[in-house]
């Protein structure tokens, strides 16, 4: 797991991330403390790529994909960070997502068996008994009908960018011989019918086409200046799969952040966020989601005992049927509404105040103190330790470029000259 965090002013962003990754091995998982989760996306010029969720992409880590395009991106510079964003698409595209055709086509079968699976287990445990052939109709028309209701779901959701153009018969040619295991599973082994395996693509289609992603994704957070920008932005993207020369990948569009006229500071969690949400708001967000909870809970209790005592007393209809009419949840809605401006009000503005006015290295103590607040809560409670190991803190400006405050190394650079001299070489 993964806290990272971006600082934002006018004057420049500092960014910071902790060293913690999660592997999976035989006995279980094991959580080592060596990740780099910030990488210079150039050499020459003023962006930075932070990494969170998964460390790899179709198998290959991500500090090797990020830095090959370095290398291929020498001193050109783009002119905003969304141009980097689609250049660096374009760039694993070119390299065919530094894959075998056959890890794409094992990929895409796998998450649609998982896909159909999770279908039927939900099925299985709405009927609560044992299969037989009495009851075996209602479970494929159960199984059928969620396929359905999740396709209107998905297309309902906002698409993501990768797969804006690619059409469903694109992908129907393409899977046509790749699952044919998981069309023998259902067809054959299960019993449904044909049309149930083309309901089935419909419907995973239609989750690949959605923003939703999928368990494996890998969010990158591109942050800098574009060679137009005078102040900093923070464009996220998550990335999931790629398969027929196309990748899922989204914008992430509300975690984005251009500083300008209009907005002066942010400061920009990912991955695990609780602990800075704390800071920024006030509350935990756990807690204030119980309250809410629990203030609904509150409101229905209480119209319960007054319907009790008026049954008992007066036993009005007209007022017992005003009482049912009342919309609880819209009164909770107000109630939350109150509550969020106040934390905008008392904690969030006057907290992003003041970052308009840090100077960097205000900036930088203040990314770190954010992430080791995060590591000393992980640490003093009994949840693993998911966020830990070296701080990496830099600084990114328009004029000075990516200055690293704290970086860990593998190497002693005293060892190594021939590193830093080979550095700016391309």
């Amino acid at each position: 797991m993964t806290a990272i965090v971006g600082v934002l002013n006018k004057h420049a962003v500092a960014i910071a991330a902790d060293s913690a990754v999660t592997v999976n091995v035989s006995s279980g998982h094991k959580v080592l403390n060596s990740a780099n989760k910030i990488i210079t996306l150039s050499k020459l010029h003023p962006i930075a790529v932070m990494i969170y969720s998964s460390a790899s992409f179709m198998g290959t880590p991500w500090d090797l994909i990020i830095k090959l395009y370095r290398n291929e991106l020498q001193d050109k510079e783009k002119s905003s960070i969304k141009g980097y964003v689609e250049d660096f698409i374009l760039f694993l595209k070119r390299k065919q997502f530094f894959c075998s055709d056959k890890n794409q086509t094992d990929a895409l079968c796998y998450y649609a068996s998982v896909y159909y699976k999770k279908i039927e287990e939900e099925s299985l445990l709405e009927i609560g008994e044992n299969i037989t052939d009495d009851n075996k109709p209602f479970l494929l028309k159960t199984i059928k009908e969620k396929m359905l209701s999740n396709k209107m779901f998905f297309e309902k959701q906002n698409q993501c960018e990768g797969l804006a153009s690619y059409t469903f018969k694109q992908f129907n040619s393409y899977v046509g011989d790749i699952f044919k295991g998981l069309r023998d599973y259902i067809v054959n082994k299960t019993g449904a019918p044909e049309e149930f395996f083309e309901i089935l693509k419909e419907s995973f289609f239609a989750l690949l086409k959605s923003e939703i992603n999928l368990p494996s994704y890998t969010g990158l957070v591109f942050v800098g200046y574009g060679k137009d920008d005078i102040y900093p932005s923070l464009l996220p993207i998550n990335i999931s799969l790629a398969f027929d020369n196309v990748v899922k990948y989204s914008i992430d569009m509300e975690s984005s952040t251009v500083i300008g006229e209009d907005n002066a500071a942010a400061i920009c969690p990912f991955a695990q966020t609780d602990v800075i949400e704390t800071v920024l708001t006030g509350i935990d967000p756990l807690l204030n989601k119980s309250i809410e909870n629990l203030f609904i809970k509150s409101l229905e209790a209480y119209s319960k005992l007054l319907k009790t005592y008026i049954e008992s007393t007066t036993n009005d209809v007209s007022l017992l049927k005003r009482i049912d009419s009342i919309d609880i949840p819209s009164i909770g809605n107000i109630f939350n509404d109150a509550i969020q401006q106040l934390i905008s009000k008392q904690y969030i503005a006057p907290l992003v105040d003041t970052v308009a006015y840090l100077e960097k290295e205000d900036m930088a103590d203040m990314a770190e103190s954010l992430i080791s607040l995060t590591y000393l809560k992980r640490r003093m409670t009994s949840s693993e330790e998911s966020v830990g190991g070296p701080v990496d803190v830099a600084i990114i400006s328009k004029t000075d470029g990516v200055i690293w405050i704290k970086r860990k190394h593998y190497f002693k650079p005293e060892l190594n000259h021939h590193f830093f001299d080979n550095y700016y070489k391309f």
